[in-house]
């Protein structure tokens, strides 16, 4: 059996809910998704570059 846990950041003292991972209850990692509606930030690349 398997269950979900919720993978958070912190960000200058602020939590952040990032996605989640899939475990077995033995802690195998199954999945991990991560929230598609996050954009990630580059700060080496441009808007156009992404």
């Amino acid at each position: 059996m398997s269950h979900h846990r919720k993978i958070y950041i912190e960000i200058d003292g602020t939590m952040i809910e990032f996605g989640y991972v899939r475990i077995t209850n033995d802690d195998e990692v199954l999945s991990i998704w991560i929230d598609h509606m996050m954009k990630l930030f580059h700060p080496e690349y441009t808007e156009e570059e992404l």
